[in-house]
């Protein structure tokens, strides 16, 4: 009896040095000439704080919800659309990387379900650097810390999870476009895990 989702793992360390490949290849080519490089990864999570704080508290005054935990509004706001970041980067990013890379996918033999897992860990390593901004400023304006800090890995895979499975879904009729392009058949034109991937 197999776990919901053994293969799929056991497929990802089997292909662990693709996958690093795969990560290290998208997340340096993001910022290729870029005068900034890799600090574009918080420049443009704080641009977004910024500008939700001016709206909201500014322009809009919405006040901050019953029972929150902080009183903090920037704070508050930087925790909450970080993980949204994440998710939305991932989603959209996954819904085209099988299109990127269709010319690997269905010339050779390549595992299409590490691509998706390498867009969502390069994602990952932006959202990493501005969530230690978001932990530093906790500790700086709130002086505290709380053991939930010790939750973020199961927060991230899980999120991580859903937002390439998601991606997958999306990225579905973008692949039987590319493919029916090419002049591919429509029947084998999908690009999808089947069972045994998955489980």
């Amino acid at each position: 009896m197999h776990l919901p989702g053994s293969h799929f793992l056991r497929n990802l360390v089997v292909q662990r040095s693709l996958l690093f490949q795969l990560v290290r290849r998208d997340f340096t080519q993001r910022f290729v000439g870029s005068a900034g490089g890799w600090l574009w990864g918080l420049i443009h999570p704080l641009v977004l704080l910024l500008s939700w704080t001016f709206i909201f508290k500014v322009c809009m005054r919405v006040p901050l919800p019953p029972g929150a935990v902080t009183q903090n509004y920037t704070i508050w706001i930087f925790t909450g659309f970080l993980p949204w970041l994440l998710f939305q980067e991932t989603v959209q990013r996954s819904a085209s990387c099988l299109l990127d890379h269709s010319n690997l996918i269905t010339k050779t033999v390549f595992p299409a379900e590490v691509v998706p897992v390498s867009v969502f860990l390069s994602s990952l390593m932006n959202h990493l650097l501005a969530l230690l901004l978001a932990i530093v400023a906790i500790g700086f304006w709130l002086k505290q810390f709380r053991l939930m800090v010790l939750i973020l890995p199961i927060y991230m895979l899980l999120l991580g999870l859903f937002a390439v499975g998601i991606g997958w879904i999306c990225g579905q009729p973008a692949s039987l476009l590319a493919r029916h392009r090419a002049g591919g058949e429509c029947g084998a034109d999908v690009v999808v895990l089947d069972h045994a991937h998955l489980y």
